[in-house]
């Protein structure tokens, strides 16, 4: 004997004719009528059993009893985790010392020399965007965030066998970039344009704070010297000509050294100032600067007026349209340029990379 069939869609139907008299009684007239019924029964069964269900993922959301719902050993755990998700997703997030947090793992080693061996197993777990390495120079001390964690993994500028590097991509690597910017304000370029005055005709490397961050490396401690590595990047082409040009017109890999600032796309995530096209580099935004303003705003370490610590910071951008400005970071974190002439701040940026990947 066949059963009433059950609409995949189900609803609830509320009207329901009455049977009169002269009906026949006949099975064709009942089922009719049972066919409505037993379907409103299965939708009243279907939104009773999300109601419930509903209800219990709220209370094992809410309740305090963890142990009790997912067991003593594993309650405490995920938690733990859900916990730290929900720090790590919010825009507030200050980082955490991993000397101090990480203290027992890291134990008497120096943790530039364990940081660089997380990278190179690629065991990175607990590390997390926005926690920080401190690191002294010249006697000021710089919170070095991790910027990005295998941001440019596999791209195909590992710096290094420049006779092959199509067949060889970036290993697994860490961009740190410090909170607060170096004790030094220093001028873009001493130039009086913002074109590329080298063989190249890259603005970035001919600028005196690709310079100033040469001076700046030979004062890093030896053991740090020895970790970082030199970043390999797409650069906007300028060429000194005259007239000046404003606007970049091409682009070209180059090494732009062991130490550098960061674009204005890897800061905003666009070009807003910069040529557009060949500014953009290779199009990435580094996870430290995508979840809010914060980590954009910046003072100058051991700067006893920058009470608020905000200061205007450059970036390796040229402007387009303008001969003579560059793309910076404003005070309040905003997408910004400036005279090339400026005395602005530049934070301490640099790459600790594993082994380079064999693509061949």
């Amino acid at each position: 004997m066949a059963n009433f069939p059950i609409s995949d869609e189900k609803r609830i139907e509320l009207a329901l004719r009455m049977l009169e008299t002269t009906d026949r009684g006949h099975a064709d007239v009942f089922n009719a009528l049972f066919h409505i019924l037993i379907n409103n029964d299965a939708f009243l069964n279907e939104a009773v059993g999300n109601k419930v269900d509903k209800n219990k993922i709220i209370h094992e959301l809410t309740n305090t009893d963890i142990a009790g719902i997912m067991g003593a050993d594993q309650g405490p755990v995920i938690m733990k985790h859900i916990d730290e998700c929900r720090t790590l997703l919010e825009s507030n997030y200050e980082g955490r010392n991993l000397t101090t947090v990480l203290s027992n793992e890291i134990g008497g080693e120096n943790p530039w020399n364990w940081i660089s061996r997380q990278i190179d197993n690629n065991t990175m777990e607990g590390i997390h965007i926005g926690d920080y390495i401190p690191l002294t120079i010249n006697g000021n001390t710089y919170e070095m965030q991790v910027a990005g964690i295998d941001t440019y993994y596999l791209t195909t500028w590992a710096g290094v066998n420049p006779e092959k590097l199509e067949n060889i991509g970036l290993g697994h690597h860490i961009d740190f970039i410090s909170r607060h910017c170096y004790s030094e304000r220093v001028v873009w370029t001493t130039a009086n344009h913002n074109s590329g005055t080298g063989r190249d005709g890259l603005p970035y490397l001919s600028s005196n704070i690709h310079s100033k961050l040469i001076e700046i490396e030979t004062l890093l401690p030896s053991l740090v010297k020895s970790k970082i590595t030199s970043k390999r990047t797409l650069l906007e082409y300028r060429p000194f000509q005259t007239p000046l040009l404003k606007e970049s017109i091409d682009r070209q890999e180059s090494d732009i050294g062991k130490l550098w600032i960061p674009t204005e796309y890897e800061v905003f995530g666009s070009a807003v100032w910069g040529t557009k096209g060949y500014s953009a580099g290779q199009g990435v935004q580094y996870p430290l600067f995508s979840k809010g303003w914060k980590n954009r705003i910046k003072g100058i370490t051991g700067d006893p007026y920058e009470k608020k610590k905000r200061a205007e910071w450059w970036l390796a951008t040229v402007r387009g349209n303008s001969s003579d400005e560059m793309a910076c970071v404003a005070t309040t974190g905003y997408p910004d340029y400036a005279l090339l002439n400026n005395d602005m701040g530049i934070p301490i940026c640099f790459r600790i990379a594993g082994d380079p990947v064999n693509l061949s």
